[in-house]
């Protein structure tokens, strides 16, 4: 069952991007990347519970960026700098482009993310084991659980 959508707008290299009504980011047929609800992303307001969960739905790159965007831009691309609403996706940089202005926009730019030398999926771990431990969870657990040799990102 396709869901309906709600806005197309066309990202170079995943093909148009509709922001569906029940809340998944998928592409058209055609299109390379698909996220909807019969595979790994979890929906909006829903939280994945167990770590299997977790990591099925997190377990790359591009599935943690495409949950960001989904985040993002609910209603699709908006470009910060005009409001444009057209992008193509450049993904060589992994950076959207807005066609009025031309300025590159990453998910992650705004957030703690932004220029981080870690992997989404580690920025992503990270968030899922402190709002998961009951107990909290000190920087140095995080370290170790996180495999990082250093204290810094």
């Amino acid at each position: 069952m396709r869901p309906r959508t709600l806005r197309t707008r066309k990202v170079h290299g995943l093909g148009p991007l509709r922001f569906a009504v029940s809340g998944w980011l998928t592409t058209n047929p055609e299109g390379t990347t698909n996220m909807n609800s019969n595979e790994t992303m979890v929906p909006d307001g829903s939280f994945p519970t167990s770590f299997d969960k977790f990591s099925a739905a997190f377990s790359s790159e591009e599935n943690c960026r495409l949950y960001l965007a989904r985040c993002r831009w609910p209603d699709g691309f908006r470009c910060p700098s005009c409001g444009g609403r057209d992008a193509y996706w450049l993904s060589a940089r992994a950076l959207w482009k807005c066609k009025d202005c031309r300025r590159q926009v990453s998910v992650t730019s705004g957030t703690v993310m932004h220029r981080s030398r870690q992997p989404l999926t580690r920025w992503f771990l990270a968030a899922w084991l402190v709002a998961t431990s009951s107990s909290g969870i000190s920087a140095r657990q995080l370290q170790s659980k996180l495999g990082l040799k250093r204290y810094e990102t």
